[in-house]
Parts: structure tokens; sequence; C-alpha cells
């Protein structure tokens, strides 16, 4: 019998112990199972052990470690197709304009992510867009996503 992404633990990676706490909190009430990760490589590694339904990203870790995480992500062929959520204490217009998000070397372009919510979500908002996201993953084609 196969997990289905809907049973995963969603790695939830920040440097910040509070949104460490909060977040899984907030998701196990929906439920949505998670785990804390509080630097980048734990979340990669838990990523590739379980391949999840969805990551949730801090972008505002120190030395731009959720941006290089971020980029880690989407360049690794077996988790590029893994929906990332990503927090920022900026707003999504000034995220998006920021140029180190929209390189990694003078030939590559990396995908917006599949999410984006500024810090701290609200209530409804974070599980909400995993759902979404998830349920999207798990469609089969052609079949819509429900919202």
């Amino acid at each position: 019998m196969t997990v289905s992404k809907m049973e995963k633990k969603i790695p939830v990676v920040s440097d910040e112990s509070d949104l460490r706490t909060f977040l899984p909190n907030l998701l196990h009430a929906v439920p949505f199972p998670s785990i804390a990760a509080r630097n980048p490589d734990n979340g990669l590694h838990f990523a590739r052990s379980d391949q999840p339904g969805s990551n949730i990203l801090d972008v505002m870790m120190a030395d731009k470690a959720g941006m290089k995480c971020y980029r880690r992500l989407k360049t690794d062929r077996e988790l590029k197709a893994i929906p990332v959520i990503m927090l920022s204490a900026i707003d999504k217009k000034v995220f998006y304009t920021y140029e180190w998000f929209r390189r990694t070397d003078s030939r590559t372009r990396i995908p917006e992510p599949e999410g984006f919510l500024e810090k701290p979500p609200e209530g409804e908002e974070l599980p909400g867009l995993v759902n979404r996201l998830i349920m999207a993953c798990n469609k089969e084609p052609g079949e819509p996503v429900h919202q």
C-alpha cells in the first residue's frame, strides 16, 4: 500500500523557532501531518527521503539560505515537481522582482514557487493552499481541481 501525498509529513523549513512551532500546529489541526526542519539541509534531507506532498519554506533565513534551498529543490530532478510554498515578510510583488530569485547562474531561471504567503499566514490561508497544491498533484489528467 502506498502512502498518499495527503498522509505524508510536510516539511516546514525555517530558522525561526516560532514558525517551526506555529505552522506545524496550524497544519496538524486541519489535519496535515508536518515536520519542523530548523535548516535547509534538514528540509532537503526530509524531502529526498519522504517525497512530501508539499514543502513550506521560509525565504528570510540567514545567509539567503531560504532562496538557496528553493533553488536546490527546483533544480533537483527528483524534487522539482514537489510544490513549494514560500513564506516571506516582504510582499509578493517585491519578492518576485528580487533579481537574486530569478537566476541561479547566467543560463538558468528558476520557476516561481507554486505558493507564496506573507508571514504570518492567516489561520485558514496555509492549510487551504497546501490542500489545493496537494489536490492538484494528486488529480488525474483532465480532472478539475476543486478550490
